[in-house]
């Protein structure tokens, strides 16, 4: 069964969040690999420089902007196997809200072990507070009359199995995978599904 995706366009705009996040980056990320997770207007690309960076996103336009600005860009849904083609290797990935339009707890968990999958062994996935608690509202399905926000202990206990929680400050969390920490059982791509 194909995804319906909702592609909303962030070219035109850049959220808080975004901006804590690149703050966050700019003494850390030079020399780096970066997976952007949505490119948005393409700050991220610009304010970062000295860091390869390749971003993916569901928006045909904000694609179109990072090639006509010649970043590298594809278009991927996070939440389906398509991210599977990218290489591993990266030492951030940059996701500003991971479950934003996540269907399924399945898809959630794959895309945690996906997102494991893709980093470098000393990597973090990076985030912020108030994205990681955005959920567009077909979620609210796994919990029937659901806030527009998932609590934030809700969102920890789908990270765990997965990553280590890390709050940063300025709202950044920095999540470092499990795999390269302690060992937490095995967990396959769609076991959860």
């Amino acid at each position: 069964m194909e995804r319906i995706v909702f592609a909303e366009s962030w070219v035109h705009l850049e959220s808080e969040e975004q901006k804590a996040i690149i703050g966050w980056l700019i003494p850390r990320a030079a020399g780096k690999r970066l997976l952007a997770v949505g490119v948005g207007n393409c700050a991220l690309f610009e304010r970062l420089p000295e860091t390869s960076v390749f971003g993916i996103t569901v928006s045909k336009e904000e694609c179109a902007l990072a090639r006509e600005k010649r970043f590298a860009c594809d278009l991927v849904d996070k939440y389906t196997s398509g991210i599977m083609r990218l290489p591993p290797g990266f030492d951030y990935i940059v996701d500003s809200e991971p479950f934003s339009y996540a269907e399924t707890l399945g898809e959630i968990n794959n895309l945690l072990f996906d997102y494991q999958r893709l980093l470098a062994p000393a990597g973090s996935l990076i985030s912020h507070i108030g994205g990681m608690r955005y959920r567009w509202s077909r979620l609210g399905s796994l919990y029937p009359q659901a806030p527009p926000v998932t609590p934030l202990e809700k969102c920890k206990q789908w990270v765990e199995p997965y990553f280590l929680w890390q709050e940063s400050g300025g709202g950044i969390i920095e999540l470092r995978p499990r795999r390269h920490f302690e060992k937490v059982g095995e967990v396959h791509r769609g076991e959860h599904s």
